[in-house]
């Protein structure tokens, strides 16, 4: 695929778009709150209270481990990949009587979704 020239520079400069971003939500969230010029410094002092709270909860209590979660995620297609592969075989060996009921059985696990009625 061929990238465009305009992708590749981002339009607007990524910093720019994303400061637009940020002061138009802040003025929207503003808007909602009926917010006034006195109460700004008790609204940044907020903001910057949740800063910290934020990232104190994603350096410690939700703080990811990359190995584990390739880990659960390698488990999880495994185990998926031998249900569709135990349905496959599963259907090959049956009598065709019962393929109807066997083929939406596969394409329940190879589609996880619910077992079919």
């Amino acid at each position: 695929m061929r990238l465009r020239r305009r992708d590749v520079r981002g339009g607007l400069r990524a910093p720019l778009r994303h400061g637009l971003l940020l002061l138009r939500l802040g003025y929207f969230f503003a808007a909602f709150l009926g917010a006034k010029p006195y109460m700004l410094p008790a609204l940044l002092s907020a903001v910057g209270v949740a800063t910290d709270w934020v990232l104190l909860l994603s350096l410690t209590v939700l703080r990811t481990n990359p190995r584990r979660t390739l880990r659960r995620v390698r488990e999880a297609f495994g185990a998926r990949a031998r249900a569709v592969a135990r349905a496959s075989a599963e259907l090959l060996a049956a009598d065709p009587r019962h393929h109807a009921r066997l083929r939406r059985r596969l394409h329940a696990r190879h589609y996880a979704c619910p077992k079919p009625r």
